[in-house]
């Protein structure tokens, strides 16, 4: 909590969660808070990779605790998922670092947008700043928590419960899913 807070505070403070028009109206030496508040960003876009995969990898290791106790096939779906995340975190963390080049692009092109000189010389190219781009590994992501949500429900199903208990247990894991 006592580094959400500065951090909160910080992007704030250059307009994060503003229109561009008002961050620039009402910086001086436009656009220096835009350029700030994109960098918090793309800082955010970064972590977003490790902060899912941990929860992601959270989850399959609490199922694996759970519901793997001879269940062949549940293992195999398991180590699918926890292959399947690890591989969307280097996926998607490098797809957010490279997305720019040099990275540092991704925040100070918008001084060239607005022909304003930047604080350092810098020119560089952005290849996937459209927001199909930015949102294809959240899109490629939601498979995962597709398959992480259900797989206990093969687990449950071959309990030797009754059927409504069945239904409660598996209403309890699909909570998740709201």
């Amino acid at each position: 909590m006592p580094v959400a807070r500065p951090a909160r505070r910080d992007t704030t403070s250059y307009g994060l969660g503003l229109h561009s028009w008002r961050i620039n109206s009402e910086d001086s030496h436009m656009p220096h808070n835009l350029s700030k508040a994109f960098m918090f960003v793309w800082i955010v876009m970064v972590l977003m990779g490790l902060t899912f995969s941990s929860i992601k990898l959270s989850l399959l290791y609490f199922y694996r605790r759970i519901f793997m106790v001879n269940h062949r096939g549940f293992k195999r779906a398991w180590w699918a998922n926890w292959i399947y995340v690890v591989l969307w975190f280097f996926g998607a963390t490098g797809f957010y670092v490279f997305q720019c080049w040099p990275v540092q692009w991704y925040f100070m092109q918008y001084y060239s947008r607005y022909d304003v000189e930047p604080p350092y010389h810098i020119s560089g190219q952005c290849n996937a700043t459209s927001t199909p781009h930015v949102a294809a590994p959240l899109i490629v992501g939601l498979v995962s928590d597709v398959a992480i949500l259900i797989l206990p429900v093969w687990s449950i199903l071959k309990l030797q419960l009754s059927r409504n208990r069945k239904a409660a247990l598996i209403g309890v894991f699909v909570v998740g899913f709201l």
